[in-house]
């Protein structure tokens, strides 16, 4: 089967969108190893848990070392996604939602929408499957990309596939996707408190771009469905209120890419589509305030001199498109009312 690749004639334009988002509900997207040390009390004291509270994130380990007698009263905190970057070069430290996180959800929430039921597993490959079956998957996989009954060709055009099961496979489902996905905390983010049942924790060090707070559960016993003696888990938390930014730059942009961005929107604002963890404990919930679109068209597309037509400010002027490429700000209407299908015939 020949099936037809997303940049089979190359990259004749680009959409780059904006959402500015705010958090309803805490957020919650885990570290992968960094635990932060926490106290409420001094060990001497057996009441007054706040009188001498105290978060470590830099010397953490130090505290959580149980075979020293000094910091016993220190408990692990589950901490929050973090990265490093250069600034004055200067290496420095900040939390950051990371992009995979926020793209793995909004695939999840297409495959939901637009896939039926009984083909969601069209391109999950397990374990126990003889070569046989394998075949037979990767020969419907093609089947359902050819035909495009459902919604997979869409997706998988967008996200991008590696579906190269068989090595002597000369035709390869690997795609790169048209999309790619950025996420960005506002910079007016500085010296953010952490707090504890509303109380700040001033000696806090580590990065301080977010509000966060600490929160505390405690599991149950699932015979007795009493709280398990010592089971207390302290985790930080991105608090409600903070902001930040979700950029798409979708290249060869389709009218199925405007309908999936409806739809995420419609569904993230509606509080049906959550990101992070404990989404079903009410964390995670987050509403777009804000939304910005620019479309850049190149000269080699039928669609470069309506868009031009449309007098709007070249955005693409003085910069090295000028001249080859057209780029003007849009609301989503204005995009729906172009035949963005124009951009794929030159």
């Amino acid at each position: 089967m020949d099936i037809k690749r997303p940049f089979e004639k190359g990259v004749l334009g680009m959409l780059s969108c904006t959402w500015d988002v705010v958090l309803q509900t805490p957020l919650v997207i885990r570290s992968a190893s960094h635990k932060a040390a926490f106290k409420q009390q001094a060990d001497k004291e057996k009441k007054g848990r706040g009188m001498d509270v105290d978060f470590n994130w830099q010397n953490a380990e130090s505290k959580l070392n149980k075979n020293d007698s000094k910091h016993k009263e220190y408990s692990e905190v589950t901490d929050l996604n973090y990265h490093f970057f250069i600034e004055n070069n200067q290496m420095k430290v900040e939390y950051h939602i990371p992009a995979s996180s926020i793209r793995g959800a909004l695939r999840n929430a297409a495959i939901k929408r637009l896939v039926e039921q009984e083909v969601r597993e069209a391109f999950t490959i397990k374990k126990a499957m003889t070569l046989a079956e394998i075949e037979e998957k990767l020969n419907n996989a093609r089947r359902q990309l050819e035909e495009r009954k459902n919604g997979w060709f869409e997706i998988l055009s967008l996200f991008g596939i590696a579906f190269d099961i068989l090595p002597e496979d000369d035709n390869p489902l690997t795609w790169c996707g048209r999309m790619r996905l950025m996420t960005e905390m506002k910079k007016n983010s500085i010296n953010k408190p952490i707090e504890c049942s509303g109380q700040q924790i001033q000696s806090a060090d580590g990065p301080r771009n977010i509000k966060r707070h600490i929160t505390v559960r405690n599991p149950l016993d699932r015979v007795t469905m009493a709280a398990k003696e010592g089971g207390l888990h302290f985790g930080s938390e991105m608090s409600e209120g903070e902001t930040f930014q979700i950029h798409f730059h979708i290249l060869n942009p389709k009218p199925s890419d405007l309908d999936l961005l409806k739809l995420w929107h419609d569904d993230i604002n509606d509080g049906f589509l959550r990101f992070g963890g404990l989404t079903s404990q009410g964390r995670g919930r987050v509403k777009i305030e804000n939304q910005s679109y620019r479309l850049f068209v190149s000269a080699a597309s039928s669609l470069f001199a309506y868009l031009k037509s449309l007098g709007k400010s070249d955005i693409a002027k003085d910069t090295l498109y000028d001249g080859f490429w057209f780029g003007a700000e849009l609301s989503y209407e204005e995009l729906r009312k172009l035949d963005l299908m124009k951009l794929e015939s030159n």
